[in-house]
């Protein structure tokens, strides 16, 4: 059962921090306490914090290194992800070039386990949790990935993004778009 108030900790945290928007470890830990199932990852502050038994903790002969900065919305538009082989000198070799990529320091770097997927068009999901004080929770789920933009030009206009309000959503609408996502 989702924990809610580690959920609603993380959001006031955001909140406190004058932010509007979730840092991927935050999302990652709301994710983990609403019982979402998510690859092993572990947040560093830098290249020195990265060492054998950090990446022993991630399986595979893969990691994925992503950027994580407040000002960073896209981050593979600024090469703020790398898929690396798990070893100590590429996953510091790929926060280097990142950091020397972007105009301020990060606030550190996520170190995933790398998860084979679809990479074409529609293997990833893009999904949104918003509270509006005129509608309350609002859950949006679309193609993912770097091709988000592009396939959603591309789909009927109106389809390309599932927009749902749990408290305005019939329960039978709801249980089709969960059975469609999943």
């Amino acid at each position: 059962m989702a924990d809610l108030d580690v959920i609603r900790a993380i959001v006031a945290r955001a909140r406190a921090a004058g932010r509007t928007t979730l840092l991927e470890p935050e999302g990652l830990d709301l994710l983990a306490a609403a019982c979402i199932a998510l690859p092993a990852w572990r947040l560093v502050a830098d290249e020195a914090a990265v060492d054998e038994a950090l990446l022993a903790a991630l399986p595979g002969d893969r990691v994925v290194v992503k950027v994580v900065a407040a000002a960073v919305r896209h981050k593979t538009e600024v090469g703020g992800v790398a898929i690396v082989p798990r070893t100590v000198e590429a996953v510091r070799d790929a926060m280097a070039a990142m950091r020397a990529r972007l105009p301020e320091p990060p606030d550190g770097f996520s170190v995933s386990a790398f998860v084979p997927h679809d990479a074409g068009p529609g293997g990833e999901l893009l999904l949104s949790l918003r509270w509006t004080d005129d509608m309350g929770a609002v859950v949006a789920a679309g193609a993912g990935g770097i091709l988000t933009e592009a396939l959603a030009a591309d789909l009927r206009p109106g389809a390309e993004v599932a927009i749902v309000s749990p408290v305005l959503t019939a329960p039978d609408d709801r249980d089709r778009l969960a059975r469609a996502l999943s």
